[in-house]
């Protein structure tokens, strides 16, 4: 399934407008800390084989070696899950920034769902920013898609809502 963005995008090249994705992902992982707990991992293995050298120890640290080992030898196949973070639109609300030069037109494009569409404009509409992109002349669209199905297949249909300055 495409995203309500990759729609909007395909839509707008259709249309002439020259589009460029603006909304981010800003996520908490830290790939410092990733490169620190390999180094950690790398470190209670090292202390594990110096532990081991005594026959006593042996028993003891054998499991906790086991899982050690594990988790090293997922180094480079490693896929960490989903990291949680923010989704930041530009100046709040919106996903896609597109020109038209051919009649000088600037556009931003909030992107969602059919049944997010009033809740993305309501909330546009709060943002102070939301004011000052119209009072500067651009103009800002909200799309909202849904899939129709009729009796040839389902069709993707978008609600579009205008606001210029």
């Amino acid at each position: 399934m495409t995203s309500p963005t990759a729609r909007s995008l395909e839509l707008m090249r259709s249309e002439g407008w020259t589009v460029a994705v603006v909304e981010k992902w800003i996520s908490y992982r830290d790939a410092k800390l990733d490169e620190l707990i390999w180094k950690l991992v790398d470190e209670l293995l090292g202390r594990h084989e110096l532990a081991t050298a005594d026959p006593k120890n042996l028993e003891k640290w054998s499991r906790q070696a086991d899982a050690l080992q594990a988790i090293r030898n997922l180094r480079g196949r490693y896929k960490p899950p989903v990291m949680p973070g923010v989704r930041k639109d530009l100046y709040g609300f919106g996903d896609i920034l597109a020109f038209r030069a051919s009649d000088y037109s600037m556009l931003v494009v909030q992107a969602t769902s059919y049944a997010n569409l009033n809740a993305r404009i309501v909330k546009a509409k709060r943002i102070p920013e939301f004011d000052g992109w119209l009072a500067a002349g651009g103009q800002v669209e909200f799309h909202g898609w849904r899939k129709r199905k009729l009796k040839t297949g389902n069709v993707w249909d978008c609600k579009r809502v205008a606001y210029s300055g």
